[in-house]
């Protein structure tokens, strides 16, 4: 082969075998990496630190704990979580992280109803009263005194539990979801509105309904669909609109690449033209008009483990 025809040979093999990367929109700008690349983890916002706690890697579940300072653009590492855990439930009250249940090991097989605190200020875990049941790959979300989780894997799935921060018990106080099981979801909450967006179940697998739970009528509604279906998405609300970016879908193995916004005046979806990298399992916190999204994996299922990411991608509303 001539020295010509053989450069044009490697040239094209290079383009064929190396993936084609594509240049972010303006409104996505880059922080510094988390400390250790992870997916399938959990976050909660206290004051400007964005705090993310467990997660998996290649060799297993982790106790993996740091915190993001936003104003300074730092990552702190902070003491290990009692356990090795991925897929808990995560959210923050009066200054202090809660985080409840998740799996122990990379499998699932091993799944905990535990409950604990941390205490930024003497950084302290605290073991607190368990969930009535072990529970996965739910959700969190703290309104006014009350600490709620919703979705996941595990018995009574569809049974919502509220925690009592100030009494440290558990109660059932919410009607049930009305589907019978649904994991990997967002939580939002508005104006006595509580939305559920994304998510999948073993059955169906990635879901397309997203509900409303009104606190004054204390009903569920669906108040709209996905145009795609995904699992393990992020998800935040920014003057009254839904924004929702991607996550996966196990029977096609991929992951979705768009930004979809949700309008709650107009009830019409929308896709712009920018996005960060196409990702799921990755957690996300919104912080003085900007949406922080962090971690997560760029492959579908088993590859989860073998594409994680340790990116901090910043998203400008205004």
């Amino acid at each position: 082969m001539n020295p010509l025809n053989k450069f044009l040979s490697l040239t094209l093999l290079l383009l064929v075998s190396t993936p084609m990367l594509v240049a972010q929109s303006k409104e996505w700008t880059k922080g510094s990496s988390m400390p250790k690349a992870l997916s399938e983890m959990a976050s909660a916002l206290i004051e400007d630190n964005i705090y993310v706690a467990g997660g998996i890697t290649f060799w297993g579940s982790k106790r993996n704990f740091s915190v993001y300072n936003i104003p300074n653009d730092q990552w702190t590492v902070l003491p290990q979580l009692p356990k090795r855990l991925n897929h808990i439930g995560m959210t923050a009250y009066n200054g202090k992280i809660y985080i409840t249940g998740g799996f122990r090991d990379l499998f699932q097989t091993k799944t905990l109803a535990t409950t604990w605190s941390y205490n930024p200020e003497n950084q302290e875990w605290l073991k607190l009263a368990p969930m009535p049941e072990k529970r996965a790959a739910h959700s969190m979300i703290t309104i006014d005194d009350k600490l709620y989780v919703i979705g996941g894997k595990g018995p009574k799935a569809n049974e919502i539990w509220t925690y009592l921060p100030q009494e440290n018990r558990w109660v059932v106080e919410l009607p049930n979801f009305p589907e019978p099981q649904r994991d990997h979801l967002c939580l939002l909450y508005q104006k006595d509105k509580l939305y559920v967006v994304g998510g999948r179940s073993k059955e169906e697998g990635a879901l397309k309904p997203c509900w409303l739970y009104n606190f004054n009528t204390q009903k569920w509604k669906i108040f709209t669909q996905l145009e795609i279906p995904s699992g393990g998405q992020a998800a935040t609300l920014y003057n009254n609109k839904i924004h929702i970016i991607g996550g996966e879908d196990l029977p096609t193995n991929s992951i979705q690449d768009r930004q979809d916004i949700y309008d709650l005046e107009t009830k019409k979806w929308s896709v712009t033209e920018s996005k960060p990298t196409p990702k799921h399992g990755m957690v996300s916190q919104q912080y003085n008009g900007k949406w922080y999204v962090v971690g997560g994996a760029t492959k579908a299922n088993i590859g989860t483990v073998m594409s994680l990411s340790d990116l901090v991608e910043i998203y400008s509303f205004e």
